[in-house]
């Protein structure tokens, strides 16, 4: 007799991880089988129920000297200093 994961059931835990199928995180977040249903762990830079939301680097204010915050793609941001010159940082 098997002791099925949560979100399976039957003989040989067959039945089940149906709430996956459908592919419900976005961005590439990976779905797991909760016993409430699904969960999505989101890769870096992304947060919400279903991997939605982008998280804004400069809520932090990284820049420094008056540098003004940007943030040109997932994950990564740019700092605009007072002399026009870029600084990138990838987190």
């Amino acid at each position: 007799n098997c002791t099925c994961p949560n979100g399976y059931s039957g003989i040989q835990c067959q039945y089940g991880g149906y709430q996956c199928n459908s592919g419900p995180c976005l961005n590439n977040g990976t779905c797991i089988i909760t016993s409430a249903g699904y969960q999505c762990q989101c890769l870096a830079g992304l947060t919400g129920n279903r991997c939605e939301i982008d998280i804004n680097e400069c809520t932090s204010s990284p820049c420094q000297n008056a540098g003004i915050c940007l943030q040109p793609s997932l994950n990564s941001y740019q700092c605009l200093c007072p002399t026009g010159k870029w600084k990138k940082k990838n987190i």
